[in-house]
């Protein structure tokens, strides 16, 4: 009776699913597969607690997170089909890779679904899903999963399928060869990757509870480099998929004859080349054929005559450009190959030993070198503009222990003594040239070894004829492009995509009412030329010194300016005046285009601190006035790059530069407490995560109009600096204001042209900027009068 009641219950679940689906996602087009779940009476745990999948996924630790999907909302014309897609998967739900991020309710589930929103969920850890695109890949894992007996949930999507296993191991989230061949995408639980709910033609096929899931079989495991077997079947299948699509070999005869002459080459016995054919082939493998021309080509070896088709197979991967099957059948010949006995070979004994054989006394003897094998995987170039510094990647392994990859500069590698970083359980030898022998064998043995250049500094860079815009997370204008910022410096980061465009550029421009115009209007045009900075010629060649009392929001504004460049919310950890001079030389080199704030330039009571910030001020000053710095020599007495600042300085200090030649390279503005609108402060502290997206339009916009502001510029500047030069102040001031005023007229165009500010707005702003700055350098000039050595005498 009891066990009847939960039949009659389960199945009532079952159909309330469906009404609930139907009923949710009538109109939208989706194609919706509800498939029979368990029998209640084999898995009773289902009978009272799986009336949804949504259940499922909850009772699993699955958390819900609500995604954009062809939301009328998001929905934008202009993109593509892919790029719309891209968009539809992206999550809206804040903080959803934290640990206690719980996610909607099922209220809030059933709202957003009726609005036509996806809705995805995160794999959570002891998860992992199986992204598969191809056909037969997709049924290859199928066959698998049968002849095994076990069956993964699937959810089918558009052009592939996700494959649901537990997993206890720690994978990577990669794209990887399996160990039978065919590659994977895993999504890899606890690692904050999504699943999509059955809805857009995705379903889920659940022949079990998810928490009976069987677990990722041995096959779907990474493959093993250094595995023979695993290496074949990673390349046979590659070769299958490229005859497939016409791009290897045409016809039996060319590929059978010629990957057979290969194998046999490389030392594989005829079971192994079967399975290699049968992964080649696949549903068309004939077993028969395949043993005629293994038979037929063994003969020829055997009678001492060249085998057919090797050098043509091979010549034909190069020209395919196939690198990646010339890299494994590489591999493939050197797991394969047998240990020579000549001088100056390698190879490892059965305790996992390298050796090299030696001629001693006329003798071919095989001398240890060390304990492990080892590999560069990886070759790194990092350019910051002056200088390329390169360094390896380097893996390795013992008979018992798996070392992790460290990376090593060029000139340590030779010397081997990285080799401590590996600890006590890496050995090498002791004996003349041994060291030199290990590092030969390694270079020797690093046959696919992948070259990397990182870009180490912000702004403007010509990658292969393309004007970019570099910044954390990669380039604004170019793909693929590798950046490397450390520390501090890794929050320069400006969105590749711009979000909320109109929203983010008048919050940027209510940056003007947090303080008196006196104060805000000069640092916004200073934000928006820094990304100018390098474009112009002559380049800007000033610092703003903000200059106040203690509590007169100096470094509250200054971050507010920093955070048009990035997640700045606080000054902690930003560049002061007690860093050495070098090293803020160095951050306003690697800080090409963008704005540097130095904060808190203080009174000292001791003489020594006094000094040294004063000097450092001085240098920095100078050097950025001058855009030069000091030359420096290598060992060999070469000269080193030079780190000339390419940034805009904005600094903030209670007391300012004394040397009048200092002075005239400074924009100072004044500020004082009562300055401030407190209010307007803390609303566009709470609106800063849009800045980096108005910044991020900005800087689009000029990508597509740089010749045309360097032929206005060239123009304009000029013009507006004779305008300055009539007021008789110093000299290095009508070129402030001349940089000002176009940096101003540049950034009002682009409001204007975004729809932001109307034509009569644009022009108000632009006379109050003229005003300001005129006044501004007014002022400026009576301090370096006042400066003057003689005035202060007489």
């Amino acid at each position: 009776m009891q066990r009847n009641k939960a039949q009659e219950r389960f199945r009532k679940s079952v159909e309330n699913w469906s009404k609930f689906l139907n009923e949710r996602f009538r109109g939208i087009s989706a194609r919706v597969v509800v498939v029979k779940l368990p029998n209640p009476k084999n898995t009773p745990e289902l009978a009272d607690d799986s009336d949804t999948l949504f259940r499922f996924y909850r009772a699993e630790g699955f958390r819900p997170v609500k995604c954009k999907g062809y939301n009328p909302r998001y929905d934008n014309p202009k993109y593509t089909a892919e790029e719309r897609y891209k968009v539809a998967k992206e999550a809206l739900n804040k903080g959803y890779t934290k640990d206690d991020y719980s996610g909607p309710d099922n209220d809030e589930i059933e709202q957003w679904l009726q609005t036509k929103g996806w809705l995805g969920w995160i794999i959570p850890k002891g998860y992992v899903a199986l992204d598969v695109e191809d056909a037969a890949s997709i049924k290859y894992l199928e066959t698998i999963c049968r002849n095994k007996a076990i069956e993964p949930a699937i959810h089918c999507s558009k052009n592939g399928r996700h494959f649901l296993f537990k997993s206890s191991e720690n994978l990577s989230a990669a794209t990887v060869p399996t160990k039978a061949g065919f590659g994977v995408t895993y999504r890899v639980g606890g690692k904050s990757y999504l699943i999509l709910a059955p809805i857009e033609n995705r379903s889920w096929q659940l022949k079990m509870p998810l928490n009976k899931l069987p677990e990722l079989p041995e096959e779907f495991y990474k493959y093993d480099s250094k595995k023979r077997d695993d290496v074949l079947k990673v390349l046979s299948w590659e070769i299958g998929h490229q005859w497939r699509d016409d791009k290897l070999l045409h016809g039996w005869d060319d590929l059978d004859t010629s990957y057979t002459s290969l194998l046999i080459e490389s030392g594989l016995t005829e079971e192994q080349i079967h399975d290699a054919f049968s992964l080649v082939f696949r549903e068309e493998y004939d077993e028969e054929r395949t043993r005629y021309v293994y038979e037929d080509n063994k003969k020829r070896r055997d009678a001492g005559e060249a085998l057919r088709g090797t050098g043509s197979f091979i010549q034909k991967i190069r020209e395919c450009k196939l690198k990646n099957i010339e890299n494994l059948i590489n591999t493939l010949q050197r797991l394969t190959k047998k240990s020579s006995s000549e001088e100056g070979s390698y190879f490892f004994d059965g305790e996992g030993f390298l050796y090299k054989w030696r001629i001693i006394h006329n003798v071919t003897v095989p001398v240890r070198l060390s304990n492990f094998d080892a590999c560069i995987v990886q070759e790194i170039s990092e350019d910051d503009g002056a200088e390329v510094k390169q360094s390896y990647l380097v893996e390795g392994s013992s008979k018992d222990n798996k070392f992790p990859e460290i990376e090593i500069t060029r000139k340590e590698f030779p010397m081997m003594t990285w080799l401590h970083k590996w600890g006590t359980k890496a050995i090498i030898e002791p004996g003349m040239a041994v060291k030199d022998c290990v590092r030969h064998y390694i270079q020797v043995n690093s046959k696919q070894v992948e070259r990397t250049t990182f870009y180490t500094h912000t702004g403007w860079r010509n990658i292969d004829g393309v004007l970019a815009y570099l910044t954390t997370g990669g380039a604004i204008g170019a793909e693929n492009v590798n950046i490397k910022l450390t520390g501090e410096l890794g929050k320069y980061s400006l969105p590749l995509e711009v979000k909320d465009e109109q929203k983010a550029i008048r919050a940027s421009l209510s940056f003007l009412d947090v303080a008196k115009k006196d104060i805000t209007l000069p640092l916004l045009s200073l934000i928006y030329l820094a990304p100018l900075t390098t474009l112009l010629q002559p380049m800007p060649n000033f610092s703003v010194f903000m200059h106040g009392m203690t509590g007169s929001y100096k470094s509250t504004l200054a971050v507010l300016a920093l955070a048009h460049f990035g997640d700045f919310k606080e000054i902690a950890k930003l560049s002061n005046f007690e860093d050495t001079a070098n090293a803020l030389g160095k951050r306003a080199f690697i800080l090409k285009d963008s704005l540097m704030v130095i904060d808190d330039y203080h009174p000292s009571t001791n003489r020594y601190d006094a000094q040294k910030m004063e000097s450092g001020i001085q240098r920095l000053i100078r050097a950025a006035g001058n855009r030069t710095d000091r030359g420096r020599l290598n060992s060999d007495a070469s000269e080193k790059g030079r780190y000339e600042p390419r940034c805009m300085l904005l600094i903030t200090g209670e007391e300012l530069v004394s040397v009048q030649s200092t002075l005239a390279r400074c924009l100072v503005i004044e500020t004082e407490r009562r300055d401030f609108n407190l209010k307007n402060l803390s609303a566009l502290q709470a609106a800063s995560d849009l800045l980096p997206h108005a910044m991020s339009s900005y800087i689009h916009w000029i990508q597509e109009r740089i010749d045309t502001l360097k032929e206005v510029f060239a123009e304009d500047f000029p013009i507006k600096r004779s305008e300055s030069s009539q007021r008789k102040h110093h000299a290095k001031l009508h070129e402030q204001y001349a940089f000002l005023r176009f940096s101003l007229t540049v950034l009002l165009t682009w409001m204007n042209e975004k729809g932001v500010i109307t034509e009569d707005e644009y022009q108000k702003i632009s006379k109050e900027g003229e005003e300001i700055f005129s006044e501004i350098i007014k002022k400026q000039s009576q301090r370096i009068e006042r400066e003057n050595p003689v005035a202060k005498l007489w």
